[in-house]
């Protein structure tokens, strides 16, 4: 991570910290986007011209705080300093806002206007990254670059998806990966969140990050899929980790103030270290990841979602901490303007961090006094009406009654089954599950009672009725809270964990802010010691490289996971039969020496043109590129048009799931299908159920529609054009019809 000279004034260090935070995050996209251009290898394209306009929209949103602070300090206006409406938590914000509205208006435009914010983004590097190199220390930068370089391919190695077509032919692909591309292109098509598998019912859904998805797409001219395969590798997760830090920085530049010391202006090792090992899990376990068994970074929604999260608490710290300078003027533009429309952004995003939200705001109501005042009473309903509005708008309930056309199934409410998460995926492991779930928190508890230690029950209940432990009660209210949902709702585990998980990242962000104090209190007590203060020099430096290696070994297994899945799809391409597998260390060890063994002749033939000659030959893949070609159609003649293609009945070799298939046609095209749902093919989630369910041998299964038969549900569901797949051609073709 790199680390800069020290600068002279508070505010100055806090600024480098910040501008050292967004070049940490800055490398991400960089390291992600050339992975996916290695990884695209031997394929027709590469996709390198989306992927240098994804990395400059990155920089754009990261580099959007320093930029503003330059052009304050030069037009003479200070800098940004403690007005929140301006903090670096909320201009990232505005500039997803102003990406987001762009991105509706490209709809409707052939201009190509991503280059505004493109072009910015790399100018804001540039520009950044002169002032942040002339003041850097060269050791401390070329240390920070390899941890982060070391970080990133961890990264990329979750979140690249280098091959999603190509895995289809492979008969290896996600169904939630489709399912997201399906509906993000019916909202950027139709305006509706929906599967799209026979028409577009509306879905109830959380489905804010579909829709930035689908105007990002739009701006940058990218295809929906390949968003997903690295845009939100390139834009959505570094902008986590530059959310993320930036609540552990603000919170850490409050701890200062409050005890008269100066923040240090870089990461520092320390910190460094415990940034891996809160990501990375130096302790692995099932219950360590977050998530039951794997890495929140792979749900798109849920990251978006932290972004926003964090970026909101960060600038309610910022606001309260600076309220004595503000006005009344200010106080109503917070309660009445930003958290109700940030409030509502993050429900539409996840509602389960809408749900810890709301929580959260109702305990600090009644545990800072707000209810003494009846202003913020009103302030408290309104928020309370926009996140019942956005849960009645993104949740299917009872209260709203009946809107699946099939049957319903409310399996999320009604019912109180204690710990059904468990049970559905794995037996319940209580002491791991309390030991490792909620490690971080138990870690952010001790440290606050080591750096405040209260010498009795009394002194500790005295100390509370101060705002001195908020942050301790907040982290075991999260807890609880993110807990209580998993006791009254049927939820899976993947589920379940959205609420229970966030935890984790809150108690380790307040960990990372601590960590000064923390550093002073182990020098303290060191020099108390009997012992020799290089002794804990020394055993901090074993512990470190015991941590380090473990952590190197995560990496390791990480990359040759995804390197290996890329390997086994590339034989299946090409037919390859043989048991041979990927091997990281024989890989990189005939890469190095350059020899020409048998073996590295078979490596190099997977990553050949042959791969692509492979793909053409097959019917799939000829199918795939016919239906993305639909895609280029103009958004205002789409939204009249459906795509009929019965796949069943085409007999199509495809070798993924029945219910993955249909969502490729509305998935690639950005059209939906006209009667596309499958036979014989039972699904309880992914928008089937707002479908009626097809069973063979049920009357007029095996009907063979014609033309205008097909032309006449098309015009139900409000579409007045067809596109006719023909299994013989194996080609798309319109079809004029003729209205009844």
């Amino acid at each position: 991570m790199i680390i800069s000279a020290p600068p002279s004034t508070a505010k100055d260090v806090q600024r480098a910290l910040y501008l050292h935070v967004s070049f940490f995050c800055s490398i991400i996209p960089l390291f992600s986007a050339a992975a996916y251009i290695l990884m695209r290898t031997g394929f027709e394209e590469n996709h390198a011209a989306d992927c240098i306009k994804l990395t400059g929209t990155a920089f754009f949103l990261l580099f959007l705080p320093d930029i503003s602070n330059r052009i304050l300090h030069l037009a003479g206006r200070g800098h940004l300093g403690g007005r929140w409406y301006l903090c670096e938590a909320i201009l990232p914000l505005y500039g997803l806002l102003f990406l987001f509205v762009t991105g509706y208006l490209a709809l409707f435009s052939q201009s190509a206007l991503f280059v505004l914010p493109v072009g910015l983004g790399y100018i804001f590097w540039i520009i950044s990254g002169i002032s942040f190199i002339r003041s850097a220390n060269v050791i401390y930068l070329i240390t920070g670059l390899l941890l982060t370089l070391f970080f990133c391919i961890w990264v990329a190695a979750l979140t690249v998806r280098p091959a999603m077509l190509e895995r289809i032919v492979a008969g290896n692909t996600e169904i939630d990966f489709w399912f997201h591309t399906a509906m993000s292109q019916m909202l950027k098509t139709y305006g509706i969140p929906s599967s799209g598998f026979d028409g577009t019912p509306w879905m109830y859904y959380h489905y804010g990050n579909h829709l930035l998805t689908a105007n990002l797409s739009a701006l940058l001219k990218i295809p929906v899929y390949v968003m997903y395969s690295v845009g939100y590798a390139v834009i959505i997760v570094p902008l986590f980790f530059k959310m993320y830090l930036t609540f552990a920085f603000t919170a850490r530049s409050i701890l200062a103030g409050n005890t008269g010391r100066v923040s240090h202006p870089r990461i520092g090792y320390a910190t460094a270290f415990l940034f891996l090992c809160i990501f990375m899990q130096i302790i692995k376990n099932l219950y360590t990841g977050l998530f039951l068994g794997y890495n929140f970074l792979g749900s798109e929604s849920y990251t978006a979602g932290l972004s926003v999260m964090f970026a909101i608490c960060s600038i309610c710290l910022t606001f309260w901490y600076g309220k004595p300078e503000t006005g009344k003027q200010t106080d109503f533009s917070f309660f009445f303007l930003f958290l109700p429309v940030a409030l509502a952004v993050l429900g539409f995003l996840k509602i389960s961090l809408l749900y810890l939200a709301l929580v959260i705001a109702g305990y600090l109501f009644f545990r800072l006094g707000l209810y003494k005042k009846g202003y913020y009473w009103l302030a408290g309903f309104v928020l309370a009406g926009i996140g019942l509005s956005v849960y009645l708008a993104t949740v299917e309930t009872t209260f709203m009654g009946a809107t699946f056309m099939g049957a319903r199934q409310l399996g999320y409410e009604g019912r109180a089954e204690p710990f059904y998460f468990f049970r559905h995926t794995h037996p319940f492991e209580p002491v791991d599950f309390f030991v490792f779930f909620y490690l971080w928190s138990h870690l952010y508890c001790i440290a606050f009672l080591l750096l405040r230690p209260a010498g009795s029950i009394r002194q500790l209940f005295r100390s509370g009725q101060s705002n001195a432990t908020v942050s301790v009660e907040l982290v075991l209210l999260i807890c609880i809270a993110g807990l209580v949902p998993s006791f009254f709702l049927l939820l899976a585990g993947g589920n379940a964990m959205y609420f229970a998980g966030f935890q984790a990242l809150f108690s380790s962000a307040l960990l990372i802010a601590i960590l000064p104090l923390l550093k002073e209190k182990w020098n303290s007590l060191s020099r108390r010691s009997k012992l020799p203060y290089p002794f804990y020099q020394v055993l901090a430096v074993l512990v470190s490289i015991t941590a380090y290696l473990i952590l190197y070994m995560g990496v390791r297994f990480k990359v040759t996971e995804k390197l290996g899945r890329d390997f086994s799809n590339r034989k299946s391409i090409l037919k390859d039969t043989s048991g041979e597998k990927f091997n990281l260390s024989e890989s990189l060890a005939m890469i190095a020496s350059g020899t020409h063994s048998p073996n590295q002749e078979k490596f190099r033939y997977l990553y050949s043109p042959a791969v692509q000659a492979a793909l053409e030959r097959d019917t799939i893949y000829q199918f795939l590129k016919k239906a993305r070609a639909l895609d280029q159609i103009s958004v205002q003649e789409k939204r009249k048009t459906g795509v009929y293609a019965d796949l069943q009945r085409a007999n199509l070799p495809f070798r993924v799931p029945c219910y993955v298939v249909p969502f490729l046609v509305p998935g690639l095209s950005g059209m939906a299908s006209v009667y596309g749902m499958p036979y014989d093919c039972p699904m309880g989630a992914y928008g089937y159920e707002y479908y009626n369910a097809r069973y063979k041998n049920h009357p007029g299964w095996d009907h063979v529609f014609t033309p205008q038969e097909v032309c006449g549900l098309a015009q139900k569901w409000g579409l007045g054009k067809v596109i006719w797949f023909s299994p013989a051609a194996n080609d798309f073709k319109p079809v004029t019809c003729i209205e009844n």
